[in-house]
C-alpha cells in the first residue's frame, strides 16, 4: 500500500486558512482583518527571520523599521500568546482570582479563532510572531509566520515521512497610541 498523506497540501492549506481567517478581526483601536499569504518559493529558508519578513513585505523600508519577534511553536510561547492573545479562550483569566467569561455573542468569534489556531498549529512548524513598527509610529503590522509540513504515513511499515515546505503568513495589525 502506498504512503497516505496525513497533512494538507499547500494549496489546500492556503484555502482552508483563507476561509478560517475571512470572518476574523484583530481587535485594537481599529479592528484589522486577518490576511493569509503563501510565500511561494520560500521552502529553502531554514528559519524565517526579521530580515526575511522585511525583504518580503517591506523591501523599500528594510533599514527603517523596528521589528519585534518571538517563537510561537507551543501555547506557552510568548509569540503564541501575543498573536492569539485571548481570542481562543471562553474564560479569560488574568490571575488565579480574576477572570471574565465571554458573553454568548462573543463565543462565535472565539470558535472561529479556534478553527484558525488549530489549522495553523496543526499544519505548520517553526512558527514565529512578528510585530513591525510602521513609519507612522502608531500602526503596527502583526504577523505569524509558519512553515507548511508535508506528512505521509506508510501503514505497512508505520513509517512517517515529513518534509518542510513553503512558508505561510497570517498578517493583521494594531494601532497603539
Amino acid at each position: 500500500m502506498p504512503f497516505q498523506r496525513l497533512s494538507l497540501k499547500p494549496e489546500e492549506l492556503l484555502q482552508a486558512l483563507r476561509e478560517a481567517a475571512a470572518p476574523l478581526f484583530y481587535l485594537s483601536e481599529t479592528d484589522m482583518p486577518v490576511q493569509v499569504h503563501h510565500l511561494q518559493g520560500s521552502a529553502a529558508v531554514a528559519r524565517f527571520s526579521s530580515s526575511d519578513l522585511l525583504r518580503r513585505f517591506y523591501p523599500n523600508d528594510r533599514g527603517k523599521l523596528k521589528v519585534e519577534w518571538a517563537g510561537m511553536e507551543r501555547a506557552d510561547c510568548q509569540g503564541y500568546t501575543r498573536f492569539f492573545r485571548n481570542y481562543t479562550d471562553k474564560i479569560i483569566q488574568s490571575d488565579p482570582d480574576t477572570f471574565r467569561v465571554r458573553y454568548p455573542e462573543e463565543l462565535e468569534q472565539t470558535e472561529k479563532w479556534r478553527v484558525l489556531r488549530d489549522l495553523w498549529m496543526d499544519n505548520t512548524i517553526r512558527q514565529r510572531w512578528f510585530k513591525v513598527h510602521l513609519a507612522d509610529g502608531a500602526k503596527k503590522a502583526v504577523f505569524s509566520i509558519g512553515q507548511c509540513l508535508a506528512v505521509e504515513f506508510d501503514p505497512d511499515t508505520n513509517e512517517l515521512k515529513t518534509e518542510p515546505g513553503d512558508w505561510f503568513a497570517l498578517e493583521t495589525g494594531t494601532v497603539e497610541t
